[in-house]
């Protein structure tokens, strides 16, 4: 009980005492955005598209700055992680003034896009506590599953 009153904590001062406030929904519509806005450079970059195995996106988001991540089964933060996981993209995404592509890149490969700066961008993201959104493919699109707060630190 006592922790998760500490949580209820966290999110009404990370809802109230960020720079911006966001409801869930506003969250949930900028992280499809940011979802289809990696998509689409990637596909403008390879025709192919992306993986027929992604089925999942992880969205990190703040009020300036999120992290999409494209996988094949769960990654471990909203459940088990799934014994096939694999991260495919990885897709970094300003949102001030309006939406820009900062990083673009898949795991142990030369970043398809790494603007000045990514670093910085990377590190106001996860300094702080961040949402944590999860959508899964159904055979047509990306649906909203779930939504939880992160407060990991990766540096």
């Amino acid at each position: 009980m006592r922790t998760l009153g500490f949580c209820s904590m966290i999110l009404i001062c990370f809802s109230v005492c960020g720079e911006e406030y966001f409801s869930n929904d506003e969250i949930v519509s900028d992280s499809l955005e940011a979802v289809h806005l990696c998509l689409k450079e990637y596909s403008e970059l390879f025709e192919s598209g992306l993986s027929e195995e992604v089925d999942r996106v992880y969205v990190h988001f703040s009020p300036e700055v999120m992290g999409v991540i494209f996988t094949r089964g769960e990654a471990g933060s909203f459940g088990e992680r799934s014994n096939n996981y694999r991260a495919f993209l990885s897709c970094g995404v300003s949102m001030s003034p309006s939406f820009q592509i900062y990083f673009l890149g898949s795991p142990s490969l030369e970043p398809l896009i790494e603007l000045s700066g990514a670093n910085d961008f990377d590190n106001a993201l996860y300094s702080q506590a961040f949402r944590e959104l999860m959508f899964v493919w159904d055979g047509d699109k990306f649906n909203f599953h779930d939504i939880k707060i992160s407060s990991v630190s990766y540096q």
